[in-house]
């Protein structure tokens, strides 16, 4: 870590320079003896990537950022700020796995907070940052199996194992995550709850496998794109598992229900009045059945993830469609049209029908391309919400 990164001359030059192509500024020579031009790179570059995931830090002057790809898995703050609130009774919060440490800086406005990071360089800059802002973080040098032993009386853990092996490479199995959250939970002793993050590429059904102990898992979307899986471990909690559907920074209400193992529709119709499609969180957990009850929804048909009623629920947890009018003639109707294309479940795919039919999909108004229990279908609908 380079502290001369810190000088309100540099600091100045970083800022004034994040609108220039970085392309431009990689041949130029550092105007700073003592920076290279990576260095001022790798800030900028930094500075940028982090004002999406957490705009109000990125604003801030002295903030020393590490490579890219540190920055990758880092939280955005509204799943920071989430998994904060799921240790608002701790007393202190032991995150494993501290990386750049944004999990830690929202966990800090709930109690004081150990972060740990094994890279050097990546837990010295985490640490200057700490320092800057004032917060009650203490870091350490430590890999997670060390900083169990060194502080054995916590009782609130936070892991967030890499996805990358030793060569970058990322990996999908949790043998292969570092470290291993399963075997670390074997070293943790009289812990009161452990939050465990993961890739939203694994399966509910096989983590329920991993995690028997596990009182909620928690899919974590913004603004309806999945971005973590948290599994939740509270020793005071018996009940049966549950899974809360979460889509962040929209007006979706949290979705709760309790686990089963496979969900299999009884039913399906034609399209009604309105159409429901669930947010990205709910269908990622593939159990609609608590969904069909507490709306009285039906679905269209076995493979196409929409549901219909001739009620309108304005509370429902993803988007809603009133059903207009069917097409008769798509290619009179569409065409030179600007739409918006709703694909779901239709044997012809998008490029094909665009070909085919000479519309344009960048307009506003919905046309479903779909199928029900009978036919494929397509119609024009009007969004609700």
């Amino acid at each position: 870590m380079n502290l001369e990164l810190l000088r309100p001359e540099v600091q100045e030059w970083i800022s004034l320079n994040l609108n220039t192509p970085l392309h431009q500024l990689a041949f130029q020579k550092s105007p700073f003896s003592n920076i290279t031009t990576p260095e001022l790179l790798t800030q900028i570059k930094g500075k940028k990537k982090l004002k999406s995931k957490v705009e109000w830090l990125s604003k801030k002057d002295n903030i020393i950022y590490p490579p890219s790809l540190n920055l990758e898995q880092s939280s955005s703050w509204s799943t920071a700020t989430y998994k904060a609130k799921l240790f608002r009774n701790a007393s202190q919060i032991s995150d494993l796995t501290g990386g750049f440490g944004i999990d830690s800086l929202a966990f800090a406005e709930i109690a004081p907070v150990v972060h740990t990071e094994p890279d050097l360089e990546l837990q010295n800059i985490a640490k200057q940052n700490f320092k800057t802002l004032e917060k009650n973080i203490q870091s350490h040098h430590l890999s997670a199996e060390e900083i169990i032993e060194k502080f054995p009386l916590s009782t609130h853990y936070f892991i967030d194992p890499s996805r990358r092996d030793a060569n970058k490479n990322k990996v999908f199995l949790m043998a292969d995550l570092n470290p291993n959250p399963v075997e670390i939970m074997k070293k943790i002793q009289g812990f009161k709850k452990i939050v465990i993050k993961l890739s939203p590429l694994f399966d509910l059904t096989v983590l329920a496998d991993f995690f028997s102990q596990a009182s909620c898992f928690h899919v974590v979307a913004v603004k309806n794109e999945v971005k973590e899986i948290l599994v939740e471990i509270d020793q005071g909690n018996n009940n049966r598992l549950k899974i809360k559907a979460i889509n962040l920074d929209t007006d979706d209400d949290i979705y709760q229900f309790y686990w089963q193992e496979k969900y299999q529709p009884q039913k399906f119709c034609g399209v009604k009045k309105y159409l429901y499609e669930p947010n990205a969180a709910i269908q990622k957990t593939q159990n609609f059945l608590s969904l069909e009850k507490n709306f009285n929804l039906t679905k269209l048909a076995p493979h196409t993830h929409l549901w219909t009623a001739d009620e309108y629920f304005k509370n429902f947890p993803g988007r809603v469609f009133k059903f207009l009018k069917p097409l008769e003639n798509l290619k009179k109707e569409l065409k030179n049209k600007s739409i918006q294309v709703i694909h779901r479940n239709f044997p012809e795919k998008i490029h094909v029908l665009k070909k085919r039919y000479q519309f344009h999909a960048d307009g506003q108004n919905p046309v479903f391309f779909t199928s029900d229990c009978e036919k494929s279908i397509c119609f024009w609908a009007e969004q609700m919400r």
